[in-house]
């Protein structure tokens, strides 16, 4: 990830979380907009921003208000993102960019999910330090399914949920594995991880947990070797 700063990898991860928030605070117009704006970073987040618009939505609405709320929420996406789209097909020759069917035909290496190893292989610390909090968040989400009814507990199994729904649609359209299609998955689970810790490890933990991630992130940006 720290090869594409410049591009969309670090603005659709905070929409993300943005959207994940506005979701869980019950905010249709806010959780629409973010949903049009996610579809604007890059066509394939709509699969993670409508995990996470429906899921959070859905967990503390009557059955009766869902239906509504998916409406809205779908409408204002539209209204967001549509005319770009549209003016696009006819002004440019394509409702979508260029790059979705370079990086959709390219099969000079491996797809997401097996370039996994490659990953590994190649940039072992960097990519193990990516994947540590996917597979701690797995765990958070195991915790949190034995407390369906806590709020936050909802909001760790959407997150989750929808980091692996992109990867795996990602996965189904053959898309190949470069490293920025892995932000919305570690976003979304290092997101989950802090909630679960937070909520299960209480304010003390959760301070400690802020000041070790403060401490790694510093010292990979000091042993990081001669980059900008």
């Amino acid at each position: 990830l720290a090869a594409t700063v410049g591009l969309e990898a670090y603005l659709g991860a905070a929409v993300l979380v943005a959207l994940a928030l506005a979701a869980l605070g019950g905010r249709l117009a806010a959780t629409g907009v973010l949903c049009g704006l996610a579809v604007l970073t890059r066509p394939d987040l709509a699969v993670p921003a409508a995990v996470l618009a429906l899921g959070l939505l859905a967990a503390p609405t009557p059955p009766r208000r869902r239906l509504a709320a998916v409406g809205v929420v779908v409408g204002l996406a539209a209204l967001v993102a549509l005319p770009w789209h549209v003016w696009s097909w006819f002004t440019l020759g394509g409702a979508v960019p260029d790059t979705t069917w370079v990086r959709t035909d390219d099969r000079s290496g491996p797809t997401i999910l097996p370039a996994v190893l490659f990953w590994l292989r190649t940039f072992p610390a960097a990519a193990a330090g990516s994947a540590l909090p996917v597979v701690l968040a797995l765990g958070a989400a195991a915790v949190a399914a034995f407390r369906p009814r806590q709020r936050w507990a909802v909001a760790v199994l959407v997150l989750v949920a929808a980091g692996w729904a992109h990867v795996v649609a990602l996965e189904a359209i053959d898309a190949q594995g470069a490293g920025w299609y892995y932000g919305p998955i570690v976003a979304c689970s290092a997101v989950a991880l802090g909630l679960a810790v937070a909520a299960v490890g209480g304010p003390v933990l959760a301070r400690v947990s802020v000041g070790g991630v403060a401490l790694l992130a510093g010292a990979g940006v000091a042993t990081s070797g001669a980059l900008p």
